[in-house]
């Protein structure tokens, strides 16, 4: 079922020759997240509107950032990840103070698709600099500010050094550290 609702979603997202048809399969889908019986059906479900990136599946997705599992939260993140609009972008900045490692970094990695704005930056800053973030998904923050440019130096250092500071220099959090170091670095002394 997981794999079929995921291939539904996919399918619509490609049937530009057949619009009702495309329509028709998104609504059932966002019908049966309506009625779903389980997390892991809420997941499959959520996949396949992720997959189907239609307009009206945004309202239906977003309603499932405050689920009580963290995997459908975590699914949340991953489908809203297709749909750069403000309101996706508001429900992922939303989803990085999440308590959960896997839904924060899910929602760090969904920002890397997202058109930011400042507010967008400072409110992402703010987050993590008020520990609302997990130290757990930092790497997916140094790798989201890594492949963002357009946010601006003030705040990217703002976030490395939260990084930096709350990162113990053990073990697997090393490679985290040089890499914001890394980055960090290359902010305060942008010539090659």
């Amino acid at each position: 079922a997981f794999r079929a609702a995921a291939s539904l979603g996919a399918i619509v997202e490609h049937l530009s020759g057949a619009v009702a048809l495309a329509a028709e399969i998104d609504r059932r889908l966002r019908d049966d997240l309506a009625e779903r019986r389980s997390p892991q059906e809420s997941v499959a479900l959520l996949l396949a509107l992720g997959n189907a990136r239609q307009e009206d599946d945004l309202g239906a997705i977003e309603a499932f950032a405050a689920d009580e599992q963290p995997t459908v939260r975590e699914q949340v993140a991953r489908s809203l990840r297709r749909f750069d609009d403000p309101t996706a972008g508001a429900a992922l900045l939303e989803l990085v103070r999440d308590p959960s490692p896997a839904v924060t970094r899910a929602s760090f990695r969904a920002l890397r698709e997202q058109s930011l704005d400042e507010g967008d930056w400072e409110t992402l800053a703010r987050a993590v600099e008020q520990s609302d973030t997990t130290t757990r998904s930092y790497a997916a923050l140094v790798d989201l500010l890594e492949r963002r440019p357009d946010c601006d130096t003030a705040r990217a250092e703002r976030m490395l050094l939260v990084v930096l500071d709350r990162t113990p220099d053990t073990g697997g959090n090393r490679e985290i550290r040089a890499r914001a170091s890394q980055l960090l670095e290359e902010l305060r002394d942008p010539t090659p």
